[in-house]
């Protein structure tokens, strides 16, 4: 939830709960970036593969403050996540956040029930950033998301504050 001020400042409390767990994220990044450049097979020590865990805690965090936001102000997800700035793939940063958390959610059941139109969804948008949704997508997603900045969550954070700020007049 946030509240805007009379003379126009924002106190997002959401937003402040996140800028502290991503700045724990990227102390994180940061840690097993610098492991990756100690260790002689960062894949095979899996260095890769937790840095990718991290990411998709970061995205579902991202995707909570996405929906705290919007039922905040009693929009629909579908309409909320189509505002906010865009993506040169053609989605929004708020549509690449969902996606991208759903993926870290629920990409292990897929092969339960494949083609299911969320996961047919999340594909494609991952497919529009040049992921096939293999190995470390999330991390190539978070790269693609921040470029030209460096893969990190607090760079993410400008992006949904745009986002909140526009949904936030559009209402």
């Amino acid at each position: 939830m946030f509240l805007i001020a009379v003379d126009g400042s924002i106190f997002d409390f959401d937003l402040e709960f996140l800028r502290d767990f991503a700045r724990f994220l990227d102390a994180h990044l940061e840690h097993l970036e610098e492991e990756a450049l100690r260790v002689p097979d960062p894949d095979g020590f899996g260095v890769y593969e937790s840095a990718e865990y991290i990411v998709g805690l970061g995205f579902v965090a991202c995707q909570a403050y996405l929906a705290a936001t919007y039922g905040g102000l009693h929009v629909k997800k579908i309409e909320a996540l189509k505002a906010g700035p865009g993506h040169r793939s053609g989605y929004t940063i708020a549509e690449l956040v969902d996606h991208a958390a759903n993926f870290w959610k629920h990409h292990e059941e897929w092969p339960l029930n494949p083609n299911a139109p969320p996961q047919v969804r999340t594909l494609a948008a991952l497919a529009a950033l040049d992921i096939d949704g293999n190995d470390y997508a999330l991390t190539c997603v978070l790269a693609a998301v921040v470029l030209p900045t460096r893969s990190r969550f607090h760079a993410l954070l400008s992006h949904l504050e745009a986002w909140r700020d526009a949904l936030a007049s559009a209402v």
